[in-house]
């Protein structure tokens, strides 16, 4: 592994899982080194990222299912064989921990 800004030499990849500031920069290496119906992910902290990302991915006709979720923080209680959410209130303002983009190579 090396710099993904410059390229992978790995070539036939079913995945690329990405946590970088500028993904989109990633997306022509990602492209030429990933399978048909290889997967993409990039962890992304701000939606303005999940934006630039999603455009670059729509420029290449290949991404398809281009999927971006919100992973929000979310406490549970493990007490024995007890499992259960945690009965606190979090405050909305501190629940949000990231986005995830998720896209497929055609095949």
């Amino acid at each position: 592994m090396g710099d993904g800004y410059e390229g992978f030499d790995e070539v036939y990849l079913d995945r690329v899982i990405l946590d970088l500031p500028e993904p989109w920069k990633v997306v022509s290496h990602a492209f030429k080194s990933l399978i048909p119906g290889g997967r993409f992910l990039s962890f992304l902290p701000n939606i303005l990222q999940v934006h630039d990302l999603t455009v670059e991915l729509k420029s290449h006709d290949s991404f398809d299912m281009i999927e971006t979720v919100e992973v929000l923080l979310r406490p549970w209680s493990l007490e024995g064989r007890i499992v259960r959410p945690a009965q606190r209130m979090v405050l909305l303002e501190n629940v949000h921990l990231t986005y995830l983009q998720n896209t497929i190579i055609s095949l």
